[in-house]
C-alpha cells in the first residue's frame, strides 16, 4: 500500500490520546496521595509530640497507606507514559514520518485525530466508490442490456 496507513494511524492516535489521559489522571492521583501522606506525617508528628501514641500510630499507618497508593499511581502513570510514546511513534510511522527523526515529545493532549479521521473517511469512500464502479463510469458509452427471457405459461 502506498501512502500513509490512515486507518492504522487513527487507531494509534486514539490509543496515544487515551494513554495520555490515563497518564495525566494517574499523575494527579499520585500528587493527591503524596499530599495526603505529607498531611498524615504532620498529624502523626503532632500526635507524638502531644504524647498520644494511639493517634500517632493511626496517622503513621494512614501515611504509609497514602505513600503506597501514591507509588502505585506513579508507577501506573509511568506505564501509560511509555505506552503513549509507543502509540505516538506508531502513529507517526503510519503517517509516513521517517523513524530516524525520532518521536517528538508527548503533546499535552496527544495528537489531533480529527484531520486524520477525515482523511481516512475520504479514503474509505473513494475505495468504496472504486469497488462499486461508481468512479469508473465512462460517458457516452452505451450500456448493453438484454431483455428478460420469456416465461412460458
Amino acid at each position: 500500500m502506498s501512502g500513509p496507513d490512515l486507518t492504522g494511524a487513527v487507531q494509534a492516535c486514539h490509543a496515544a490520546r487515551n494513554d495520555i489521559r490515563e497518564m495525566q489522571a494517574d499523575d494527579a492521583e499520585a500528587k493527591k496521595q503524596f499530599e495526603r501522606e505529607t498531611a498524615e506525617a504532620k498529624n502523626a508528628h503532632k500526635a507524638e509530640t502531644d504524647g498520644d501514641a494511639k493517634y500517632a500510630k493511626q496517622h503513621n499507618e494512614a501515611k504509609t497507606k497514602a505513600h503506597n497508593a501514591g507509588d502505585t499511581a506513579k508507577a501506573s502513570a509511568e506505564t501509560h507514559r511509555q505506552e503513549a510514546h509507543m502509540h505516538l511513534g506508531e502513529y507517526y510511522a503510519k503517517m509516513g514520518r521517517d523513524p530516524r527523526q525520532g518521536t517528538p515529545p508527548l503533546p499535552k493532549d496527544g495528537p489531533d485525530c480529527k484531520p486524520v479521521e477525515k482523511q481516512a473517511t475520504e479514503q474509505a469512500k473513494k475505495q468504496a466508490d472504486f469497488n462499486t464502479g461508481a468512479s469508473h463510469h465512462v460517458p457516452n458509452v452505451p450500456v448493453i442490456t438484454r431483455p428478460a427471457p420469456a416465461v412460458s405459461p
